[in-house]
């Protein structure tokens, strides 16, 4: 097997990584044999092993949240070993950073979740006020006009007639700025939980 073979199978054994991981993994690799040359490819690729168990440590030691790379202190060092080293994503430093950073911006961000459901309401609950208004007011002009008061109840109707008008204009926009307000708010707190877990 050539190291191009070695580097293409890798690759395809580490499609359930993320991105980033997968990257750094293959990134390794070809420099691996970069070093190696040219006339020792065979070599390292049967130092290597298969290229199905090298994916398995790799994904194994990043599924345990740490990076395991093989040391570069010589060729015979490359040889990808389950007890390899590895290097943990310590994650403490972020949590105590963020914990400060909430209890110092308290006032800030408890604003946010305030401020977000006044505007969702306030969306949500005005074409509903508008559309009961205006079904009110139409209800009270045919009362007005059984009691012979028919200019009051022509303004009630025309008056509850805008109003529904409103209604229909409004209430998609409202909506759709509601939800994509209710949307961008449970991607911060999304955002938010990543960060204090670690998570990239």
């Amino acid at each position: 097997m050539t190291a191009a073979e070695f580097l293409q199978q890798l690759a395809a054994n580490l499609q359930c990584l993320q991105e980033e991981e997968r990257a750094s993994a293959m990134a390794y690799y070809h420099e691996y044999f970069e070093e190696a040359g040219e006339e020792n490819e065979m070599e390292a690729v049967e130092r290597l092993g298969s290229p199905q168990s090298v994916a398995e440590r790799i994904i194994m030691d990043v599924n345990a949240e740490g990076i395991a790379l093989p040391p570069k202190s010589g060729a015979a060092s490359y040889a990808y070993e389950p007890g390899a080293p590895t290097v943990q994503k310590d994650s403490t430093g972020r949590v105590i950073l963020a914990i400060v950073l909430i209890i110092l911006t308290f006032p800030f961000w408890i604003a946010i979740p305030i401020v977000w459901f006044t505007f969702v309401f306030l969306l949500v609950f005005l074409p509903f006020t508008f559309f009961a208004s205006g079904i009110a007011a139409v209800i009270q002009s045919i009362f007005k006009c059984m009691t012979l008061n028919v200019a009051g109840g022509i303004w009630d109707l025309g008056g509850g007639l805008f109003l529904l008008g409103l209604t229909m204009l409004i209430w998609y926009p409202f909506v759709k700025l509601a939800w994509t307000m209710t949307k961008g708010f449970g991607k911060m707190c999304a955002g938010i939980f990543k960060f204090l877990c670690g998570k990239e």
